[in-house]
């Protein structure tokens, strides 16, 4: 019989589809309210790998992500991802569209989850509505897209962006840093 034990911490982060840099702006400050400090950044990815968000966000739309300083436990990603549900109403016009799509998800040594409102086969249920999805799987020194990975992240910029966030979470928990 496998003995049970909890997972340590895992490394919090949130992708932002976005159309301005001031709706980015003000999703880093409502993220920042309910998360803590961000520690990276990373914006501008031209987000050109399907139009599915074109009707909500417009024609020309960009990708980021924020990563936070708070390391958290893994089944917290769940009651998160209704928070930044909350977050998309809050920040789009009452009765309207939402006009910022917000993807939070976080990262170990092994793998990148994020989490999803949407049930497919390759997705496991967390809690309440949400799904979790795993993006990466981490093989040979580096995050390796998963076959069902959302087409963007086949992109090798955010493939050296996440191994690079993984080196830094490596060395934070290394130096006891959590």
């Amino acid at each position: 019989m496998g003995k049970v034990r909890i997972p340590g911490k895992a490394f919090l982060f949130c992708g932002l589809l976005y159309a301005t840099d001031d709706l980015f702006e003000k999703a880093r400050t409502a993220l920042e309210e309910l998360f803590g400090p961000v520690c990276r950044e990373a914006r501008g990815f031209p987000f050109t790998v399907t139009d599915y968000y074109r009707d909500e966000l417009g024609e020309e739309i960009y990708k980021g992500f924020l990563f936070f300083d708070r390391f958290i436990s893994m089944e917290s990603i769940a009651d998160i991802k209704i928070e930044t549900n909350g977050l998309e109403k809050e920040l789009s016009p009452s009765g309207e569209k939402r006009i910022i799509n917000l993807d939070p998800g976080y990262l170990d040594l092994a793998k990148v989850v994020l989490a999803t409102t949407k049930d497919r086969a390759h997705r496991l249920y967390l809690k309440d509505g949400i799904y979790g999805e795993v993006e990466y799987t981490y093989q040979k020194d580096s995050y390796v897209p998963s076959p069902w990975a959302y087409p963007d992240y086949y992109q090798e910029s955010y493939i050296i962006l996440f191994n690079e966030m993984r080196r830094y979470y490596h060395n934070r928990l290394r130096s006891g840093i959590s």
